[in-house]
């Protein structure tokens, strides 16, 4: 058989403990451990506009679908987000969103989203006001802060509504702890944020989910 084994984890080491134990005291036989780390942008801000607030206040986490990478370029063609209040999810907001242009195919095969599912929803510019009134005062949380907040900014850019939002990335507030998952607090804030993004995205791709737009 072969005289050793590479094991690769992801995000964590769960798996070199139990690879281990699985050795026989003097076994000859090797293991050989890597690990797929995520790493954090430590010249970057973990979170933007802060007003020192808590995941004790209100928060939003939410997901935007698009045509593409670029806000210059592309379009917003869904939103959806769960608003936490007290660590419950307390509303929805769920709404496609009409882009006025075709929706590419490689985009419709990644999202599920077509042009005729879009077709009778408002534009954005009839779209923002609401999502950004359904935000209020509260952080906005993302999966990928900087790429869905960047898409919102553009086009809130003549609003001044968009300098006063709180926004972070919930990748980097989860790194962000790890250094003390030990604190129990800690470990259910961040089970809350990854089950809130979950609900963010199947509130977006839920045809049944509350509607706040």
């Amino acid at each position: 058989g072969m005289p050793a084994i590479a094991i690769t984890d992801h995000g964590c080491v769960q798996a070199f403990t139990d690879a281990n134990h699985a050795l026989d005291k003097g076994d000859d036989f090797k293991i050989i451990y890597g690990v797929e780390g995520y790493l954090v942008d430590d010249l970057k801000q973990l979170v933007e506009n802060s007003r020192n607030q808590s995941f004790a206040d209100t928060y939003v986490v939410f997901d935007i679908e698009t045509t593409g990478f670029s806000p210059e370029k592309n379009k917003i063609i869904e939103i959806g987000a769960v608003k936490v209040e007290d660590g419950k999810i307390t509303d929805r907001f769920s709404t496609f969103v009409n882009p006025d242009v075709p929706i590419p195919f490689a985009i419709e095969q990644l999202t599920g989203i077509n042009d005729s599912m879009v077709l009778d929803s408002p534009q954005i510019d009839v779209i923002l006001p609401q999502f950004l009134e359904f935000c209020g005062d509260a952080v906005i949380v993302a999966h990928n802060a900087g790429f869905d907040t960047g898409f919102i900014a553009h086009y809130a850019r003549h609003s001044i509504i968009i300098t006063k939002i709180t926004s972070t990335n919930i990748r980097h507030i989860i790194l962000a702890m790890c250094p003390i998952f030990l604190n129990s607090r800690n470990l259910m804030e961040a089970s809350l944020l990854r089950d809130t993004l979950t609900a963010a995205i199947a509130t977006h791709t839920n045809p049944t989910a509350e509607s706040c737009g």
